[in-house]
Order: C-alpha cells, then structure tokens, then sequence
C-alpha cells in the first residue's frame, strides 16, 4: 500500500503583496541592535493593512499546524496498523 497525502490549495495569505518580515518596518537597518530600548529606535506602528496581513498569516499558520497535526496521526496510525 501506499501512501498518498493530499496538499490542500494554498491559502490566500500566501497571495499577499506586501512585505512579510515585519523587522524591517520603520526603515531599520539590519545592523541596528535588536535591544528595543536603544536611543532613537522607536516601536515599528503597523499599517491597517500590515494588521490585517498579519492576522491572515496567523490564521495560515494555525491552518498548516492543523493540516500537519492530522498528517502525523494519519501517518501514525499506518505504522501502528503495520505492527
């Protein structure tokens, strides 16, 4: 027998336009300090938009973590039945 995992079509948060990595919001620069208490780095303020794409990314996220949750069990319950 074997096996065949479907992959569901990708969700629409993969279609987004807008830049995903939120470190880069506000114009710092990537040898800046991480630490957010540095002198003159100020908290990056995300857009309506950014929210938005964001929120989408969770709910993407905890979608792929439930798809692969159900294809561990589903792949373990074939060895148990192998036994």
């Amino acid at each position: 027998m074997r096996l065949q995992l479907r992959q569901p079509p990708l969700p629409d948060y993969c279609h987004i336009s807008s830049p995903t990595d939120l470190s880069m919001k506000g114009g710092a620069s990537s040898t800046a300090p991480s630490n957010s208490t540095s002198r003159g780095m100020q908290a990056a303020q995300l857009s309506p938009t950014e929210i938005s794409a964001v929120r989408q990314l969770i709910a993407g996220y905890r979608e792929s973590a439930a798809f692969l949750l159900r294809s561990a069990d589903e792949l373990e319950n074939l060895i148990l039945q192998q036994n």
